[in-house]
């Protein structure tokens, strides 16, 4: 099961919001992604969503599987 990073809910594999942060130099992978409920998002400001996109590797994704 996966849990949101934000506020430690688990999520179910369908919908969820995505992003891999930027790791340190001393790094040899990238650091593990971050996964946001639909919850946590759908509460973030502009100003904390616009602070993902300066962190961000890969960035923010809403991920929706479709059976």
């Amino acid at each position: 099961m996966i849990r949101c990073d934000y506020c430690g809910r688990f999520i179910g594999y369908k919908t969820r919001w995505n992003y891999t942060p930027f790791g340190t130099v001393l790094d040899y992978e990238p650091p593990d992604s971050v996964n946001i409920c639909v919850r946590c998002h759908g509460g973030m400001t502009e100003e904390d969503i616009e602070r993902i996109k300066q962190i961000a590797w890969l960035p923010l994704a809403k991920i929706e599987v479709v059976n």
